[in-house]
């Protein structure tokens, strides 16, 4: 997952992204059925009175590899 992105908007704000995930991870699953993980994504960014007000938009993209 990115550690960062920036969103865009009247003045570009950098979001700071934090997961439940630090490493490699094990599905809770038995040999030949089907896992599960739970996910958690959030982010931060700095929001001051100074920032100017308007509509701001990003993307972050979460990729899974699994075999």
């Amino acid at each position: 997952m990115q550690p960062s992105f920036v969103m865009a908007g009247p003045t570009p704000l950098t979001v700071t992204t934090n997961s439940n995930v630090s490493g490699p991870i094990t599905l809770t699953s038995t040999l030949g059925s089907e896992g599960a993980f739970n996910l958690k994504v959030g982010g931060s960014f700095p929001y001051a009175s100074t920032t100017t007000d308007g509509s701001y938009s990003g993307t972050l993209t979460v990729t899974a590899d699994y075999n």
